[in-house]
């Protein structure tokens, strides 16, 4: 892809998982202020597709996002501040990490708008994350070990509210019962 800086290599996700998706959940147009459940998309395992699109207001001090596999004190953390303009990945939590001390960490990835929103293309199977930011402009990938029964999702927004503009979510079939 072009850019103003010159040419880009920019990641997809493969099209034949679209063959795996269960219903399509969506939702528009959702405040977002502190922490707090995200209960419309509720996966019963973590396999599952999701899109979340959230609006970027020009406030230096914004700071939102998304955790993913949560359940008491696990959680995978995927989030933008806007004083830094950094996405963020924090597995720091993310269930059993005390193997190595080099496992649990938070990665920061400059990013440069250039909109107003910012996205996330997430999947989740089980014991690894893949997150497509801005269309495959960034991506991440990561292995997570996450307690078995760490399925639900959080919205956050720090420093005043957020829009999540738009969410689409799918869970996701087995490759092995197809």
């Amino acid at each position: 892809k072009s850019s103003e800086k010159g040419y880009m290599l920019i990641q997809k996700p493969f099209k034949g998982f679209e063959n795996l998706r269960n219903d399509s959940i969506v939702v528009k147009n959702l405040n977002v202020s502190g922490n707090q459940s995200f209960t419309q998309f509720k996966p019963t395992r973590n396999t599952y597709e999701a899109k979340f699109i959230f609006d970027i207001n020009g406030d230096s001090n914004q700071n939102f996002g998304v955790s993913l596999c949560t359940k008491r004190m696990s959680k995978v953390t995927i989030g933008y501040n806007a004083s830094s303009s950094n996405i963020y990945f924090d597995r720091t939590q993310s269930g059993l990490v005390s193997f190595s001390d080099k496992f649990p960490k938070t990665l920061n990835i400059p990013v440069k708008n250039q909109s107003n929103q910012l996205k996330f293309h997430v999947f989740v199977d089980e014991s690894t994350i893949e997150i497509f930011v801005n269309d495959g402009e960034q991506v991440i990938s990561s292995l997570i070990f996450r307690f078995a029964d760490a399925t639900e999702i959080e919205l956050f927004s720090k420093n005043g509210n957020t829009n999540l503009s738009l969410f689409e979510g799918w869970e996701l079939k087995s490759i092995w019962n197809n």
